[in-house]
């Protein structure tokens, strides 16, 4: 069973046989449970997943395998397999390297139907080919398995951001949750059951412990996906 609670304090969370709990120490986020390998962020660098982690956690019960797809360092959950490109990445606190090392577009090197869960978190955005990256995360997702995307409204994410500092990888001018949807009804081989739709909601912001006074440009939508009909 999953149990998310969130509140002033921390974001705390079970999965399985482990429990975790995200607090503010200081300046220090720890992410602690009984098989976590990955060390301690800096609370204002939780990243994108920092956000939106609150939103996934509920549909990781009873999986056994779930991997982080371009986790740049930040992991959904601290078992999640961390896949990303060969790189070493600074978590501001630490240097966290991936636990499958590859450029998706080329293909991951990971064998058909092995994941209950994939998650990325604003990595499909920067693919022309939606849906050929999309078909390519399925394939390494079981049958009936959950896929978590979260992804910027690109129109609300320029409208907050600087421009300085926006991200030039992003591809699609009209990318947010329609584009996403439109995408995955062109995917007919799959059927995809919606479970959660969030757009541009008010979002977790781990260094101050508390949810934004207005929406970001985060987009996440959480599917159950049938392979096989």
């Amino acid at each position: 069973m999953v149990d998310v609670k969130l509140d002033g304090n921390a974001v705390r969370y079970q999965w399985g046989n482990s429990t975790g709990r995200y607090k503010r120490e200081g300046r220090e986020t720890f992410m602690n449970t009984e098989e976590s390998k990955l060390p301690s962020h800096n609370s204002a660098w939780e990243g994108e997943t920092g956000a939106i982690r609150h939103l996934i956690l509920p549909f990781l019960e009873g999986a056994e395998n779930v991997c982080d797809i371009g986790f740049g360092g930040v992991r959904l959950i601290p078992e999640a397999i961390g896949i990303d490109l060969p790189h070493m990445y600074n978590n501001r606190e630490h240097i966290v390297t991936p636990d499958i090392a590859c450029d998706v577009r080329e293909g991951i090197p990971v064998e058909d139907s092995f994941f209950d869960v994939c998650y990325s978190s604003h990595l499909i955005e920067d693919f022309v080919d939606t849906a050929k990256m999309l078909d390519e995360f399925i394939r390494i997702l079981k049958n009936n398995g959950i896929l978590a995307l979260a992804f910027p409204d690109q129109k609300v994410y320029e409208s907050l951001t600087p421009d300085e500092v926006q991200n030039r990888n992003h591809v699609h001018k009209d990318m947010g949750l329609a584009f996403m949807k439109n995408v995955l009804s062109t995917m007919v081989k799959y059927k995809f059951d919606i479970l959660l739709e969030s757009n541009c909601e008010p979002q977790w912001l781990p260094a101050q412990e508390c949810f934004s006074e207005h929406g970001g440009y985060n987009v996440v939508i959480v599917a159950k996906v049938q392979k096989e009909f």
